[in-house]
């Protein structure tokens, strides 16, 4: 406990977390081509993708704070980068093109595991002769949308709250010694959901997620691309708010849904939904400030001050719905990022699990 902080008493207003900035957003569709190597699982019996479950998105965002340096978020529907050449390869094309220095930007994978694979040294097996082609079209697609976001930022805000979803399990088991990955029913998870609220002239424009959970919903016998649960969440707040949803994943080491290494692609458009719905619930506390206790008045800053009263009971179940599953656990940061990357790389790339 903090003895030098304040208490907070009855009637007190809590300022929920703001940036202001200039802000921009812009998407571009990066759905795989069919016939592209997505073979990411050991036990697989194909290498070609057949299809494609959902389509693929590459969302920036641009934000430019009173210091006048641009930061661009790319958040991308993919899989992860197996050789640190494939991965400065994109991104090197993408600081060019933007004219952003390494710190700049920040290129985000979901960590589809029913994506298409990320490698070019991959390029002489079945399906990788596309592998090359699509890493070039994915660092155009970022050049496009990132210069689209930083041509038509306008002054804005993201607001921030936090929510709480039951998606994320501890997949690792312990028993008799033995490392099992799938479900561990003894262990905790955090379900922390991080949201931010992006608004320009009290319109949203973007709703950010940060959540860690692997996306392992789909596995080798799926035969299609897909963004896994990513893909029904983003339709879910989406269809909530009119406007763009970026995924950023979260530190997921341990963390991946109870059901989990299926074909079935109407599970993973379940628990999309699951994490869907507790971003559009929890992204409506974001820009209010609340009285605690009493009587209390909702203040929307970015619709114009407009007040509306809500009952005791309200504010009480609000506050429930933020809180983090388990407030003990620090939050869990991104997972990923990488402002600098080590110089050199194998010339092989390592193979799936």
């Amino acid at each position: 406990m903090n003895d030098t902080a304040p208490a907070t008493r009855l009637g007190d207003r809590i300022r929920i977390p703001r940036t202001r900035a200039r802000i921009g957003v812009a998407r571009r569709d990066i759905t795989p081509p069919v016939g592209i190597r997505a073979k990411n699982w050991g036990p697989a019996d194909w290498e070609r993708s057949e299809g494609a479950h959902r389509p693929f998105a590459l969302t920036a965002l641009a934000v430019i704070a009173s210091d006048e340096r641009p930061r661009v978020l790319l958040a991308v529907d993919g899989t992860w980068w197996r050789r640190v050449a494939d991965e400065q390869g994109v991104r090197g094309a993408i600081l060019d093109g933007l004219g952003l220095e390494p710190d700049q930007l920040m290129l985000s994978l979901s960590h589809t595991h029913a994506g298409a694979v990320l490698c070019a040294a991959d390029a002489h097996l079945p399906g990788g002769e596309l592998i090359p082609a699509y890493l070039e079209a994915l660092a155009a697609a970022g050049i496009a949308a990132g210069r689209e976001a930083l041509e038509t930022a306008r002054p804005g805000l993201i607001e921030w709250t936090t929510g709480s979803c039951t998606l994320a399990a501890e997949r690792e088991l312990d028993l008799d010694g033995r490392a099992l990955v799938g479900f561990n029913p003894q262990g905790t998870a955090d379900g922390t959901v991080t949201i931010g609220r992006i608004s320009l002239d009290g319109d949203v424009r973007a709703t950010l997620v940060n959540y860690a959970c692997h996306p392992t919903t789909l596995a080798w016998q799926n035969r299609e691309v897909s963004p896994d649960y990513v893909g029904a969440m983003r339709e879910i707040v989406e269809a909530a708010t009119g406007a763009p949803c970026l995924f950023v994943q979260g530190a997921s080491g341990e963390l991946a849904p109870r059901e989990q290494y299926t074909g079935d692609v109407a599970v993973a458009d379940r628990h999309g939904r699951s994490l869907g719905h507790a971003v559009a619930g929890g992204g409506a506390d974001a820009g209010r400030r609340r009285r605690v206790g009493g009587t209390a008045r909702d203040v929307d800053r970015s619709s114009g001050g407009r007040r509306r009263r809500c009952s005791r009971d309200r504010v009480r179940g609000r506050t429930a719905a933020a809180r983090p599953a388990h407030p003990g656990r620090a939050r869990r940061g991104v997972e990923g990022h990488r402002p600098a990357v080590a110089r050199g790389a194998s010339r092989a790339c390592p193979q799936p699990p």
